[in-house]
């Protein structure tokens, strides 16, 4: 954190997209609320977000200093951005990951922000990439999850 905001930093090279997600930080810039736990898995995040709703605390504006940033340093030309999470142009799905985003394509899109009338409809679409992640993660691993191991070894 910088005074009261949350910072990813990233030193890139720009050639690949990275991984960008922290669930803590994710849920306060969707809340405003610091009462995530440090480690979680996705479905408590969607029953905090659900709280969260029920007691009407998603925020349904944006302020920008409880957005979680990232600072980002392009490591071969020495090109620095700082965004917010919901100034990100394109956010990419990964079963491995969860959240990648690709810097070079950022770069490209350094001045781009989301306008306060889209802000909802742009977490929307954070959630949503997560959401296709975690779903493309189940179906990847599903043969192993309910595979009969026992079998493999003759047992």
């Amino acid at each position: 954190m910088v005074n009261t905001v949350r910072i990813n930093l990233k030193l890139t090279d720009c050639k690949s997209s990275d991984n960008s997600v922290n669930k803590p930080s994710i849920f306060y810039s969707i809340t405003g609320l610091s009462t995530y736990p440090y480690s979680s898995n996705w479905n408590e995040f969607q029953g905090r977000l659900a709280d969260a709703a029920k007691e009407k605390q998603i925020k349904t504006s944006r302020h920008r200093p409880s957005e979680y940033h990232y600072l980002v340093k392009n490591k071969v030309t020495g090109d620095t951005l700082l965004k917010p999470i919901f100034d990100i142009h394109t956010y990419v799905s990964n079963a491995s990951n969860d959240l990648q985003i690709n810097w070079k394509n950022e770069f490209e899109h350094i001045s781009e922000t989301t306008d306060d009338s889209n802000y909802l409809k742009k977490v929307e679409s954070l959630l949503i990439t997560l959401q296709r992640s975690v779903r493309e993660m189940i179906e990847r691993t599903r043969k192993f999850a309910e595979a009969d191991v026992g079998s493999l070894l003759a047992i």
